[in-house]
């Protein structure tokens, strides 16, 4: 058997466990990696050497090359790293064409995935005046065509049911609405991939008398969703500023030593000259969080362990981000009013406040567990998961 990974975005160091491919290699299922960023526009780069010996990279530059490469793998599973939207419709539908079995992974749908439905119409009117002010018509124009698409029902572009849709929380089971499910879907029930991060996370606590706040930076002046997303400008350094001026509040008056967390994709020399009296890591988030008193973030995925972990958590945004035409602090309240917590402007913020709105409510954290990390399913990697649905059915 074999299971091939569509993507636009390149796999990054860690993505190997991330993504479970030595489960894969162990259930005797073959891993292979097919590039379509040439095919369908994206803003990302691809590394042009393997990803690893065991796996095979494949890079495809047109339609109908992707076309023929489905073909030529009819007896495969594809699993889609690809949001299914107007954007993306012709990657379903060639898969359709070719009945090509296909797994989709649900997101954890803590965004409202139609955008700015749940805003008041006054917030959306503001947002879309900035956006015609900056020249961004095209951008108006894509959003509003992919509402559309999204009504409109999905045969009418020759697009098929899923084979299969990955889970991650009992939210997820909401997906029965979603226009890729049948009433032949398989459901596989597994959880969001950093719980496997935590189910292994072998806890060493680092013994210390001082307190430590984490900022889990999300790189956001140079993040390549923000550049796909073409409607945002930050100003790099009032943004980073910022960010350094509250945590040097933070380190002052609370007496907090602070750690900064560098993105994964982001080049961690992006951001040091900013936080030169900082402590600055890749790649150690869960031990920086795990060791860590308070959490600062806007809405990473990387509160998943500050939750598991019940740690305190502030969300913060500040003036750079709330001037943008996008809804951040909209984004950012969605997300921390599931853990019956606000976001604060941390250009504006009182301080004193601190002790008192990072408090830990137990049971809204609980059930954001359960809502959107880990549902129900075995406590295994999630690739063993997948593997075993994919034997029961496929082999």
């Amino acid at each position: 058997m074999k299971l091939i990974f569509l993507s636009s975005i390149p796999f990054i160091e860690g993505d190997h466990f991330k993504y479970g491919f030595e489960y894969y290699h162990k259930n005797n299922i073959k891993i292979e990696i097919c590039y379509l960023n040439k095919v369908f526009s994206r803003n990302y780069k691809v590394p042009s050497k393997n990803f690893s010996k065991k796996i095979k990279v494949i890079y495809l530059e047109t339609i109908k090359e992707f076309d023929e490469y489905i073909k030529s793998n009819k007896d495969a599973v594809f699993f889609l790293r690809y949001t299914y939207n107007f954007n993306n419709r012709k990657i379903f539908n060639l898969l359709s064409k070719n009945s090509a079995k296909y797994i989709y992974s649900q997101g954890v749908l803590r965004h409202d995935s139609f955008g700015y439905l749940n805003l008041p119409l006054k917030r959306i009117l503001i947002i879309k005046l900035k956006q015609l002010l900056k020249g961004k018509i095209f951008n108006i124009f894509n959003s509003i065509i992919n509402k559309l698409f999204l009504l409109i029902n999905k045969k009418c572009f020759g697009i098929k049911n899923a084979e299969y849709i990955l889970l991650k929380g009992e939210y997820g089971e909401k997906i029965k609405k979603h226009r890729l499910y049948g009433s032949k879907t398989k459901i596989i029930n597994a959880h969001h991939r950093d719980y496997d991060k935590f189910l292994f996370f072998k806890k060493k606590k680092i013994k210390s008398n001082i307190k430590k706040a984490i900022f889990i930076d999300q790189g956001v002046p140079f993040h390549p969703d923000q550049k796909e997303i073409g409607i945002i400008n930050i100003d790099e350094k009032r943004y980073y500023n910022s960010i350094k001026n509250f945590l040097t509040k933070l380190r002052d008056l609370n007496g907090y030593k602070i750690e900064i967390s560098c993105h994964p994709r982001i080049n961690i020399n992006l951001i040091k000259k900013y936080f030169k009296n900082f402590t600055i890591k890749k790649y150690q988030t869960i031990n920086q969080i795990y060791n860590s008193d308070l959490v600062l973030t806007h809405e990473s995925n990387a509160i998943n362990f500050a939750i598991l972990f019940k740690k305190k958590i502030l969300f913060i945004t500040n003036n750079e981000l709330c001037k943008q035409p996008y809804a951040f602090k909209e984004s950012f309240e969605f997300l921390s009013r599931r853990l019956k917590k606000k976001c604060y402007n941390i250009d504006n913020f009182d301080i004193k406040k601190l002790k008192l709105i990072t408090k830990v409510n137990q049971k809204a954290y609980a059930n954001f567990v359960k809502r959107y990390i880990k549902f129900k399913g075995l406590n295994e990697h999630h690739a063993n998961i997948i593997s075993k649905k994919l034997k029961k059915y496929d082999y």
